[in-house]
């Protein structure tokens, strides 16, 4: 009789320390994603739409570009055709 009561008392003990660990263990899983979405949120990361407006701005300006380089050396043949 005596050694289920020790018996039990060790199983209520050891099942609330299991508890304890589980409970630390919830408690720092919580804190790392607290501390990781900081983290993200101060890298300054761009969104999709604003990554995607910012490449049509980029190919478009790079047409532009192209169109002025062909415009220019037009012009450049034609001042030299003058000469």
């Amino acid at each position: 009789m005596k050694k289920q009561k020790i018996l039990s008392d060790f199983m209520t003990v050891a099942g609330g320390i299991l508890k304890s660990f589980e409970g630390a263990k919830d408690y720092s899983k919580m804190k790392l994603k607290e501390k990781f979405s900081v983290a993200i949120e101060d890298m300054n990361f761009m969104k999709k739409i604003e990554f995607e407006e910012m490449r049509e701005m980029i190919i478009k300006s790079r047409n532009e570009i192209d169109e002025l380089r062909k415009k220019l050396v037009s012009i450049e043949k034609k001042l030299n055709k003058k000469k």
